[in-house]
C-alpha cells in the first residue's frame, strides 16, 4: 500500500510526511474527481457543484475534527523526546484516530486505496499519497 505514499513523498514532498493540510487537499480533490465521474452527464450541472460543495464541506468539517495547532506542519510519525504524544503512533492522538476513522469508514477513500494500490495506479498519487503516508505508519506501528 505505501508505495503510493513514498512516491508522493518523494515527488511531491521532498521526502518528508504530509501535513494534516496536505491530507485534506488530497481528500477532496479525490472527491471533487469521483463526484464529476458520477454525475457528469447530469443535464443540471448546478446539481454537480452543490454536490462538490457539500463534500467539500463534509471533508472539512470531519478534518476540523483532528485537534492541530498547525495544520501545515509535516506529521510525526514517532518522538522520543515527547513520549511519543501527538505523533501517529499516539493512537490517542486526534490525528492518528481520524486517519484510523476515514479508513475504517471504509468510504470512497478505502476502495479507492486499495485499488490504486494493488493497480499500481501511479493517477491517484497525487491525492491518495498524503493520506497513504500517514495510514502507513500507523498500521505498521500497531504491529510493533
Amino acid at each position: 500500500m505505501n508505495w503510493i505514499g513514498n512516491k508522493w513523498m518523494k515527488e511531491f514532498n521532498f521526502g518528508k510526511m504530509p501535513s494534516l493540510n496536505q491530507i485534506e487537499w488530497g481528500l477532496i480533490t479525490l472527491a471533487m474527481e469521483e463526484v464529476k465521474l458520477a454525475m457528469g452527464s447530469i443535464k443540471v450541472q448546478n446539481n454537480v457543484f452543490i454536490a462538490q460543495a457539500n463534500i467539500k464541506k463534509t471533508w472539512e468539517d470531519m478534518i476540523a475534527t483532528a485537534k492541530v495547532t498547525n495544520r501545515d506542519a509535516p506529521l510525526v510519525v514517532y518522538d522520543h523526546a515527547n513520549a511519543h504524544k501527538n505523533t501517529l503512533n499516539d493512537p490517542t492522538y486526534s490525528v492518528t484516530q481520524l486517519i484510523l476513522y476515514i479508513y475504517g469508514a471504509e468510504s470512497a477513500v478505502y476502495k479507492s486505496l486499495n485499488h490504486a494500490s494493488r493497480h499500481k495506479d501511479t493517477t491517484k498519487v497525487a491525492t491518495l499519497g498524503p493520506y497513504a503516508s500517514a495510514l502507513f505508519p500507523i498500521i505498521t506501528g500497531t504491529q510493533m
